[in-house]
């Protein structure tokens, strides 16, 4: 049995805002593929998904427990563009193991190539729930979160022709190995450059938190970026007078983070951020998480993209 095995992505344009698949085999621990398993696995790494599909339906109808059959037929459904039985073979391996950050994860990638972004969003946030080091996922919100970004800019500049639209530009993915041991903490680099935007993103949460606290509604609306990604469909200038509206309305408001992790992207103008949230005011009070994505602008951080979690 290999103690390891490696897939390689192709680089493939992210059309329709498809997200980075995780190409893995999910063992447990100590075990690998059975042997049975073992030639269909080098079906589906060599893209013969129709014959690894067929064999593999096969096999499940007999094993229908089997998790790392279950995540083989998904990933031979998917390669074949077969969206609905793939969501069908990952959401029944999510029966078995719910624990599973791939699955999330490739059902993110499933849902983002029907272009539907928020379920995507909520299966990539389950992913790194269930494993909150997860650096596949933090990768496919940066390229969703980007490419909403984009969207959003566009309407922003008025571009409503057919043409404009299908001019704006989608990211590249980049080919990628993956190890066997997907639960690694990823490395995220070191030396003082990273060091450094810790700090400056530490700096620009920690003055946005005491905006908040002391009221100052403009001061607080500066520190989100011309391309924010405006929340629950709306225009930026009524999320503003909303914002405003619930801003000036208490007696008083303290805001405050706790648990932040601030994670620097290979983009060295992009950061994913997350921390629990403590907010309380004369008549509410409440603790969330908090997932935000911040980008560089000249010297100054701005929040790209805002998400309230549970």
């Amino acid at each position: 049995m290999r103690a390891l095995m490696r897939i390689a992505c192709r680089s493939t344009p992210l059309r329709q805002r498809l997200l980075l698949p995780i190409l893995v085999c999910l063992a447990s621990p100590g075990a690998g593929f059975a042997d049975a398993l073992e030639p269909l696995r080098h079906l589906v790494e060599q893209g013969q998904a129709q014959a690894a599909y067929d064999q593999l339906n096969n096999y499940v109808q007999a094993h229908p427990r089997d998790a790392q059959a279950l995540f083989l037929l998904g990933r031979a459904a998917q390669i074949g563009n077969r969206i609905d039985p793939a969501i069908a073979a990952y959401e029944k391996l999510l029966q078995i193991r719910p624990d599973l950050p791939e699955v999330y994860n490739n059902l993110a990638v499933l849902y983002a190539a029907r272009g539907d972004d928020k379920r995507a969003r909520d299966y990539l946030f389950t992913a790194l729930n269930t494993h909150p080091s997860y650096a596949v996922a933090y990768q496919n919100l940066a390229q969703l979160y980007a490419s909403l970004a984009s969207s959003a800019y566009s309407k922003a500049l008025n571009t409503h022709s057919e043409d404009a639209r299908n001019a704006t530009p989608l990211p590249t993915l980049t080919p990628l190995d993956y190890m066997l041991d997907t639960r690694a903490t990823p490395h995220d680099g070191g030396g003082e450059a990273i060091g450094e935007t810790k700090r400056q993103v530490q700096e620009m949460l920690t003055a946005w938190a005491q905006a908040w606290s002391k009221a100052d509604t403009e001061r607080y609306l500066k520190f989100y970026a011309p391309q924010f990604v405006v929340p629950d469909g709306l225009a930026r200038a009524d999320w503003e007078n909303q914002r405003r509206v619930r801003i000036s309305g208490p007696r008083f408001i303290e805001v405050k983070f706790k648990q932040l992790d601030i994670r620097p992207l290979e983009d060295t103008t992009l950061a994913l951020v997350n921390f629990d949230q403590l907010y309380r005011s004369d008549n509410f009070s409440d603790t969330v998480k908090k997932f935000l994505v911040v980008k560089k602008v000249g010297d100054q951080w701005f929040i790209l993209q805002e998400i309230t979690g549970s």
